[in-house]
């Protein structure tokens, strides 16, 4: 018996830590892109409170580009009036999965987040490591 795939319009897993785990070119980096984009605009989780950790810079760098690119485009699409067309976006469709006055709290917290992003947590297992050490007064020699 497998497991159902994991959605990005199911509802947010509770746990305070996922794990996305997965093959080279299975969409690792679009579903951590779509969980961090739906925990700031529906749980009012500050993008300074997550922790996106990869493995290499150059995915890092990938990683920080997309979240960027959806927050804003995440942002737009719920400054505009409610469509009935269907939206295709899984994150945008959940983010729409809400009243009027949802829908703008939503968008706030995004506003938010893009006015905030230098604060994002998103680094390299090593970067993550040495910020770690420096906080607890642990110095390289």
């Amino acid at each position: 018996m497998s497991a159902r795939p994991f959605d990005l319009h199911d509802p947010l897993p509770e746990a305070r830590t996922t794990l996305v785990e997965a093959s080279a070119g299975t969409g690792k980096t679009y579903t951590i892109t779509g969980l961090a984009v739906r925990r700031v605009a529906e749980h009012a989780d500050p993008l300074s409170s997550l922790l996106l950790v990869t493995f290499t810079r150059a995915a890092t760098a990938e990683l920080r580009a997309r979240v960027r690119s959806s927050l804003v485009a995440a942002e737009a699409h719920l400054a505009r009036p409610r469509s009935d067309l269907p939206v295709e976006d899984p994150v945008l469709a959940a983010l729409d999965d809400a009243d009027d006055r949802e829908r703008a709290v939503r968008r706030g917290r995004l506003a938010t987040a893009i006015a905030e992003f230098d604060t994002a947590g998103i680094c390299t297992i090593h970067g993550f490591c040495s910020q770690v050490r420096v906080a607890m007064g642990v110095l390289s020699v």
